[in-house]
């Protein structure tokens, strides 16, 4: 264990240049080399660190935690001897994760402004966050165990986040220019959820999520899902139902999360003029059908070609099936 100070910024940096001039970017094993510090780490903790790079912060961190992190992991949280709740006090501070585009952020804490901003595919959890969270994200994932600051999500096109809060203007704290919000009742996420739950918890410790795991089954009500319209915007020929697979720690919902009134609305507004017979079967063949998760009898895109032979529109509509212009 080291001891470190706020006058050492980007600590990680130069061995992650040593880690990809010698053994490339993505060869070495998870948590191959694992370095524990304690103190309060200065700014860019963690910037740019590859694949096989573990930091583990006792204390906390500055400003440009994980900074283009690039497949390392970051994990931050108090010393043995704080005493307060973790979900209640900030623990690393303001744009968090910015350009990162793989790789994982924990931290037993709430982080400032701008968390997640900029994100393209790493997964982050924190206990709160301030203003301006997952702005501009395009990618990956994030999971909020507490309050959020005002403009949340503005900008966001891709990923999402979970938020799990008891804030009685969340919503109002949210721009809802660019977002949806849902909730959580499809297993895959749930069991998504928990298994990231259970991770975080057993490498920080956190009180906080020892108490959604241990009463999950209820608790599980309060998470809000904050998706991108964009990532619900997927024209034919690509699959009408959402990837429900893990792919670099960043999962996408289905269409099974829309109020059927909805669908329906959506496609008819996509497919102007569309008979009332093949909008049926449309809505049969997207919801209707088993979300293939490893294989399976159909895969999505063989589901999104057939989709689109029953409209005889190879090319799909003009514009998204779920755009909600």
């Amino acid at each position: 264990t080291y001891n470190i100070q706020n006058t050492l910024r980007s600590i990680g940096t130069k061995i992650s240049s040593f880690i990809t001039r010698n053994y490339g970017m993505n060869n070495l094993s998870d948590d191959h080399v694992t370095l524990k510090l304690r103190g309060s780490a200065g700014q860019s903790l963690g910037a740019f660190a590859v694949k096989g790079l573990t930091l583990r912060v006792f204390g906390d961190a500055n400003d440009y935690v994980g900074k283009g992190l690039s497949g390392g992991k970051v994990i931050v949280q108090p010393r043995s001897s704080f005493s307060q709740p973790s979900h209640e006090n900030v623990i690393i501070g303001n744009v968090t994760l910015y350009g990162a585009t793989a790789g994982t952020l924990y931290a037993a804490g709430q982080a400032g402004d701008r968390f997640c901003v900029r994100n393209s595919g790493a997964l982050a959890v924190v206990e709160g966050c301030g203003a301006n969270g997952c702005e501009y994200m395009t990618g990956g994932g994030a999971i909020i165990l507490g309050s959020i600051g005002d403009n949340f999500g503005a900008g966001m096109t891709g990923g999402s986040a979970f938020i799990y809060s008891d804030q009685k203007n969340l919503l109002e704290m949210m721009n809802k220019e660019n977002i949806d919000t849902y909730q959580i009742v499809d297993e895959n996420w749930k069991n998504y959820l928990f298994k990231i739950l259970e991770d975080f918890l057993k490498q920080t410790k956190s009180k906080r999520a020892a108490f959604i795991i241990e009463n999950f089954d209820q608790e599980i009500s309060r998470f809000v899902h904050v998706v991108p319209e964009s990532s619900l915007a997927l024209s034919l020929p690509m699959p009408l139902l959402l990837r429900g697979v893990e792919k670099n720690n960043n999962y996408f919902p289905t269409w099974m999360s829309l109020p059927k009134r909805e669908v329906i609305e959506r496609i008819t507004r996509a497919y102007d003029g569309i008979e009332q017979d093949k909008l049926q079967e449309v809505y049969n063949v997207i919801m209707n059908r088993p979300l293939t998760m490893q294989g399976g009898d159909e895969t999505l895109e063989s589901l999104s070609k057939r989709t689109a032979q029953i409209l005889k529109d190879p090319l799909g509509p003009k514009v998204a099936v779920f755009d909600l212009e």
